[in-house]
C-alpha cells in the first residue's frame, strides 16, 4: 500500500471490529518522507510524502483506513534519561544543558510534576550526575507531539535569508568617554 498522507489519529475514531495493524518506527525516523516498511502483519507499506511536506509521524497516526483494516504508526519505546523538574530553575537548566548538546528533548506532565526525556547517552548521564540533576533510566515512547524545539530552519525548503534594504549599524560613544 502507498501512503501519501496521515489520515487522522486513533484517538479521533472508533475502531469497531476492524483489524488493527501497525508500522513500527524509531523516534528518529518520524520525519522521513520516503520509506519502505513492513507492518507487524507483514503488509508492504510504502511511504512517499510530497516534497516539502511538514508531516511528522506521531504515535497512533492513521496511515490507512477502510471498513476492515486500520494501519497505524507505532513508535518503539526507547531507553531514555528521565529528569524531573521541581522548579523553574530546574526547567531552565535542563533545557539549556540538553539544548547546548543539540540532543532531543521531550516533555510530559504527570500527577507529580514535569518530566523531561532525552535519549539515553552516557555523556548526558555523566552531565546529569555532575550537575546533581535527579533522573532515572527507563523505557519511554518519544512521541513528536511532546518534543520541545525552537525551530527547524533546515526543514523549511522555501525559507530564504536576505539583507534588509534599510539595515543600518550605528556606533555611538558613551557620554562617559
Amino acid at each position: 500500500m502507498l501512503i501519501t498522507e496521515v489520515l487522522g489519529h486513533i484517538s479521533e475514531i472508533e475502531i469497531g471490529d476492524r483489524e488493527v495493524d501497525c508500522v513500527e518506527l524509531n523516534w528518529w525516523d518520524v520525519r522521513k518522507k520516503i520509506a519502505r516498511l513492513t507492518s507487524k502483519a507483514n503488509r508492504d507499506v510504502a511511504i512517499k510524502l510530497s516534497r516539502g511536506s511538514k508531516i511528522v509521524f506521531c504515535h497512533g497516526d492513521i496511515l490507512y483506513e477502510d471498513s476492515k483494516l486500520l494501519v497505524l504508526v507505532h513508535i518503539l519505546p526507547e531507553r531514555v534519561l528521565c529528569a524531573r523538574a521541581n522548579s523553574f530553575f530546574d526547567i531552565a537548566r535542563l533545557c539549556y544543558e540538553i539544548g547546548n548538546r543539540h540532543a532531543a528533548l521531550f516533555y510530559k506532565e504527570d500527577k507529580n510534576g514535569m518530566l523531561f526525556f532525552t535519549p539515553y547517552e552516557v555523556p548526558i548521564q555523566r552531565l546529569f550526575d555532575k550537575l546533581m540533576i535527579e533522573y532515572e533510566v527507563r523505557q519511554e515512547i518519544l512521541d513528536e507531539k511532546s518534543r520541545l524545539q525552537v525551530s527547524m530552519p533546515h526543514s523549511e525548503p522555501t525559507a530564504r535569508v536576505a539583507m534588509s534594504g534599510d539595515f543600518n549599524v550605528t556606533f555611538t560613544k558613551d557620554k562617559g568617554e
